[in-house]
């Protein structure tokens, strides 16, 4: 892998400073890479080949940077060796490259780190553990605060370099390439591509290939990374909008249905008040009218009580000038047979006596005064 990297940042015109841990074998290869065509012929001029081990110390990793302003770190472990070189010798890289004041880093990890499937743990059990300790090297990257790319490639040990000849390459940062096939040469490519593409920054691809792929320019899929960024903040914008006019349209109906509530119930306590208002007048004119009836009643048997005593009154005048006539007509009664005595004595001595139809006036008359005397 970081042979065809060094390959594919020379042909695009980079100057490289390779590190490598037999210096003499890294450079036969260049030559025959030169002699073959697989680099141009002035590739090898740009060319620095330095002692480089990841199981050195911080001071040794930052001699081996020297001024370089990109580090792209490819280092894999082989065997039991994962801890060493995948876990704790790319964190001092990391912290090399920082204290270096590299402008960017991009590492090259692997799919399946941090996604804690099942397949992904039978790939980390199979390695040593190298998801695991690739992680903790990613982690350690992005809080480094240095620019980043970090590369998670699928499977590479079942893909030559012509296997880009009938599958293409796809790029994502969003979809895992875990149990996909990608070359290790188009994963040198995306490499290559990244360095100079600002999509690429802080950010973690992952790189697979297939047959029904798109065929593709690997910068403008780079590129389609930041439209796909920027639509997705488009995208997220137009949420935190939409999220925030409904959350007004909330607040507002909450507010409408609080004013709303309040004022029914001012208007029931109104209704209420009301009511109560209209209860206690309609108890005050009961009283009014219990009153005035009471008055009423008191007044009519006042009236029915004087009635009384002036009927009491006349019947008790009538029964006197009854009594009084009575006794008046019966003294006049008496008086009269007198008087008839005394004139029938008078007649008989002079008549001889009165007549009985004098005597029947004389009843008659008596009769009336007594009648008149009842009726009074």
């Amino acid at each position: 892998m970081g042979a065809r990297i060094v390959r594919e940042l020379l042909n695009a015109g980079k100057k490289v400073r390779a590190g490598a841990r037999n210096i003499e074998e890294a450079e036969k290869y260049a030559d025959l890479a030169a002699a073959y065509g697989l680099l141009a012929p002035d590739a090898v001029r740009r060319l620095q080949i330095v002692p480089f081990d990841l199981r050195d110390d911080v001071d040794a990793l930052q001699r081996a940077i020297g001024n370089a302003n990109t580090v792209v770190s490819a280092a894999r472990s082989t065997g039991n060796d994962a801890r060493s070189i995948d876990g704790e010798g790319t964190v001092r890289l990391v912290q090399a490259a920082a204290e270096a004041g590299v402008g960017k880093f991009t590492l090259v990890s692997s799919a399946g780190v941090g996604s804690g499937g099942f397949l992904a743990g039978i790939l980390n059990l199979a390695t040593g553990n190298a998801l695991t300790f690739k992680k903790l090297a990613e982690d350690a990257l992005q809080r480094s605060g240095l620019d980043y790319t970090i590369i998670r490639p699928g499977n590479l040990e079942d893909a030559g370099d012509d296997y880009k000849l009938e599958n293409n390459v796809r790029i994502s940062d969003s979809r895992s390439a875990l149990g996909k096939k990608v070359s290790r040469l188009q994963v040198a490519e995306v490499v290559a591509a990244s360095i100079d593409i600002s999509a690429s920054s802080n950010k973690v691809l992952e790189v697979d290939a297939a047959r029904d792929a798109p065929k593709e320019d690997i910068r403008s899929l780079l590129a389609a990374l930041d439209e796909g960024r920027v639509a997705a903040k488009v995208r997220s914008f137009v949420k935190e909008d939409q999220a925030a006019e409904k959350e007004a349209a909330a607040s507002k109906a909450a507010e409408l249905a609080e004013r709303q509530k309040e004022s029914a119930a001012a208007a029931l306590a109104d209704a209420r008040k009301k009511a109560e208002q209209e209860a206690a007048e309609e108890r005050e004119r009961e009283r009014a009218r219990a009153a005035q009836a009471e008055a009423d009643a008191k007044e009519e048997r006042k009236a029915e009580a004087a009635a009384a005593a002036q009927q009491q009154e006349r019947e008790a005048k009538t029964a006197e000038a009854s009594r009084a006539t009575s006794t008046n007509g019966a003294a006049a009664a008496a008086k009269e047979p007198a008087r008839q005595k005394t004139s029938e004595s008078g007649a008989a001595s002079t008549q001889g006596g009165g007549s009985k139809e004098e005597i029947k006036k004389v009843q008659d008359m008596i009769k009336k005064w007594k009648q008149r005397a009842g009726r009074a």
